[in-house]
This record gives C-alpha cells, structure tokens and sequence, in this order.
C-alpha cells in the first residue's frame, strides 16, 4: 500500500524500483505459478495455501470491480513471498499488471486495525489500483494499440494521491469486513485536525506531506472525500470520474474531470466537505466532553509520533520511541512528568520495549537486514546507564518483547506468514518454547507479564476479525479470553495487583 507519486514519469521511476525489489528474493527462495482466468500467483514454495487462497480471492475481487470499473485488463500478475517482517503491498502497470504481497500479516494494532484475512485486505486495495490506473479510452487507449504500455498512456495514474489512495482505501473499506475508512483511529485523525484547525486542503492530503499525519493524509482524508462525495452523487459518481479521467488525453486534468462528472470543482467540493465535516466533529466532541474526558496532558512536544511508552520499575522514568520527518527513530528516555528528555539510542524500527527488573537494560525489537535479501525482526538491549546496545537475539521475527518480573525469561511475537505465536526464551534468547499454538490466521501483539509471573495477558486477532484480550497461562500454554466483541482491544498491561487489566479499545 505504497504511495503513489503525482507525476506518472516520476511514478514510473518509484514503480520499476518496486518491481525490482519484487525480483530482489533470497537466492535459496524457488517459485512456483497458479494460473487462473485473469490472474496468476507467483509463490514462494512453502506458501501453497496461501497462494491458492490468493487465487481465489483474486478472481473474485477483479470480478467485482471490473462490474463497477469496466475497463480491458490484460492478465494480472500477483508475487507472493515471506522475506519482510512488515505488513505491506504495492501494484504497478508497468510493463505489466504486477501487485506483490509481503506475506506477513499485520495483527490489528497499527492503522490497518481489525480485519478478516490480511489477503482479502491487501488484495482488495492493491488490484483497485490496477484496475483504476489501467483504465484508458478514447485517444490515450489508441494511442497505447500504437505505442504500448508508455507511462504517459495512463492518465488515472496522474490523478491527484488522494484520489488513487483514498480510492483504493474507499473499495478496500467496501469490499471487507472492516478496512480503514471503518477503523476508528482513522476517524480520530481526521477529527482532530478539524478541531486543531489543521484540516489538509486538496493540495496537503499526499503521500509526501511532511507534517502529521505524513504519508497517511492521502489514504485516509482521500477516503473520507470520495466517501462523502459518493453519499452526494450516488454509487456511480466514483467509477465515472474514473472513466472520465482516463478519456483525458493530458495529465493534471482532474478539474475539468470533476466539473464534468459533479458539475462543481475539486476546491470547492473539499471545502464543503471539510466544512461540514468539521462541524460534525465538533458535535460529537462536545457530546464526548459534555459525558466528561479524563485529565491529561502531553509530556512531548516534539517529533511526529511518539510511541510505545513504558514506566521504569520505580516509576521515575519512561521509555518511549521518537520518530521525525528527517531521521532515524530513536529510543528515549524521560523522567515520568516530562522533563530530562534525552535519546538513548537509534533503532531502525519496531516501538515494542521492556524494562529489566533493576532498572538497568531496556530489551526492544528491532529490524535488520538478514542476509542480504531479507529483513527479519530480532531482539536487542541497550544499557540505560552507558546506551550501549547489543543484540540478544537474531532472525526471530520477534516484536513486542517483555521481561518477566523475576528477570529471567521473555515473552515476545514471533511473526510468521499465516500465523504468529506468543514465545517464551531466556533473558539472553536462549532456551526459546513456543507458549501458543494458535489457528491458522491468529494473530498476537502486546503481550505483558503479570506480577507473579505466572500469566501473560495479550491481544489477539482471530480469524474472522475480532481483536481481543486473552490470558495464557505461562506453564501450560492454556488460553483463556478476557474479551469477546468486535472491539478493537489492544495494548494490555497488568495493575501492580494482578487483579485488573488496562487496555485501549475504541468500543466507545
């Protein structure tokens, strides 16, 4: 789900890029082909299941939206591999219809939140792409008979990033179960810059804005546009702004293509939109204020987002992760009313951490390139007193660490293609035993210790898409729920009593 650049040379550029790291595979990978009517899956051995899955999906998805989106479509090409512990996808026309899935799922908690299948997910926002940037008529499909597939010969593919995201987000929304115009972290972005007074204009909502909510403003205020937009025209408007598009024979004619289709142009349809909008969010926070809000207030002011805090075992200190627009994410440290707030160390990602009992080591995940062609999540920890960091673990596909009260073991997420575990190792990484043994399409995140070290409570994405808190037990694997809802639960962490659990969850 990778941004999609305005200018189509410059998109053909980013696109042939991807289509090489869709061919930069690890040497020791082979692959083989399921061949369907309008699709084929390339996939790497060991991924039968899903790729036969991804078959099917596909055929139904094009199936759907071709009704809707009439268009010629040559066959499509869908690559399927396991080398990159990071949920994503991305498609390109060029030189043919190409979508690559990473296959690796993401577990509820990030902004993709709940779903039914990461395949239905990905599947159904990536070959929205194929088919909307495909589409040509009139003189641009006649002069593609002549000149072939040339980047210019795509006239959807120059439509604002808005408009190929957040028509891609607006069918991922509609063709699933959940998808992210639903999820309520979305609506909590685009809410809050209504009541800051930030709300993006047409010409901030990219994929390159260097501001909150950076690459994400196309997807998601994109969404919310077209969504709005249909709600006004009706269930034809979004395929016959693409149709109409596609006739233009220049780039950057999507003014004329909404004048034409809704009679208005795009600034103004923005700003009734963002208008009005605004003052349903301003309703509902006074509602939600009107009920009462608990106190808070922000220990950081800088950085675009920070995240994934933790207290220190005597209290005084957090722990947190900063990421900016123009450096690497780095790993904090504060004291627990924000003041003394310095960087310990880099990290190349993840947001998971823990603290020893002492007080002393922070144990964190953290990606690197293993070797040579693939990335893979390991675990490393970093001595707060002197921030020398060292790794303790390698090749895992490990997130979301946690140290148990006691200081000797570690319960962490092992990422896998269609199913992650919780595991249990040694404080150094030794001695590892997978403590679940879940479903086929079962997710974990966030697993915590509880104080005797006996339990560990954790998220759970089941197959079908709820996301719910359960408790294992740490001796025998035993599982036990502690919620069973279409909430989105995330996030658990123990009271110092072991009798409560604190978690996020947008069931209000």
């Amino acid at each position: 789900m990778r941004p999609r650049p305005r200018s189509l040379l410059a998109a053909a550029a980013i696109l042939a890029a991807g289509a090489a790291e869709a061919a930069s595979f690890p040497p020791s990978f082979r692959f083989r082909t399921l061949r369907a009517a309008r699709v084929s899956v390339h996939y790497q051995v060991g991924l039968e299941a899903l790729a036969r899955e991804a078959v099917g999906l596909s055929e139904e998805i094009l199936g759907r939206y071709l009704e809707r989106y009439p268009t010629p479509l040559p066959h499509v090409h869908v690559v399927l591999a396991d080398n990159v512990d990071d949920p994503n996808g991305f498609a390109t026309p060029l030189p043919y219809p190409l979508v690559h899935l990473r296959a690796v799922a993401p577990d509820g908690t990030d902004e993709l939140g709940n779903h039914e299948g990461w395949l239905r997910l990905l599947l159904s926002h990536e070959l929205l792409h194929i088919v909307h940037i495909e589409q040509a008529r009139g003189f641009p499909r006649a002069l593609r008979k002549v000149l072939g597939r040339a980047p210019l010969l795509f006239p959807n593919g120059t439509s604002p990033p808005w408009l190929i995201e957040g028509l891609a987000t607006f069918e991922e929304t509609e063709q699933t179960a959940f998808g992210r115009g639903r999820n309520p972290d979305s609506r909590m972005v685009l809410r809050m810059a209504a009541l800051e007074d930030d709300f993006p204009g047409e010409d901030r909502a990219t994929v390159a804005l260097d501001r909150w909510p950076s690459g994400r403003a196309a997807y998601l205020f994109g969404e919310a546009f077209l969504r709005d937009l249909q709600q006004r025209g009706g269930h034809r408007t979004l395929p016959a702004l693409v149709e109409t598009q596609s006739r233009k024979p220049l780039p950057y004619l999507d003014e004329l293509t909404f004048r034409s289709v809704t009679g208005q142009g795009i600034h103004g349809l923005w700003r009734l939109w963002r208008d009005e909008a605004g003052a349903e969010f301003a309703r509902e926070a006074a509602a939600l204020r009107a009920r009462g809000l608990s106190a808070s207030r922000p220990l950081t002011t800088e950085g675009v987002v920070n995240v994934g805090p933790r207290l220190s075992p005597d209290g005084e200190w957090i722990a947190y992760t900063r990421r900016t627009l123009t450096d690497d994410r780095h790993l904090r440290l504060m004291r627990a009313d924000g003041t003394q707030d310095r960087e310990l160390t880099r990290r190349t990602g993840g947001t998971g951490l823990s603290w020893t009992p002492d007080g002393r080591t922070l144990v964190y995940d953290e990606p690197e390139v293993w070797r040579f062609f693939s990335t893979r999540g390991g675990l490393r920890a970093l001595d707060v007193g002197s921030g020398r960091a060292r790794w303790i673990a390698r090749g895992l596909r490990a997130k979301d660490p946690d140290v148990s009260p006691d200081g000797a073991r570690l319960v962490f997420v092992r990422r896998g293609a269609e199913t992650s575990e919780l595991v249990v190792a040694a404080l150094e990484g030794s001695a590892r035993r997978e403590l679940t043994r879940s479903p086929r399409g079962t997710h974990w995140s966030g697993p915590r210790w509880s104080p005797d070290g006996a339990r560990v409570v954790a998220s759970r994405l089941a197959p079908g898409g709820n996301l719910d808190l359960a408790v294992v037990d740490a001796a025998t694997g035993a599982v036990r729920p502690l919620t069973e809802d279409r909430a989105k639960d995330v996030e658990p962490s123990w009271t110092p009593d072991g009798a409560h659990v604190v978690f996020r969850s947008d069931r209000d």
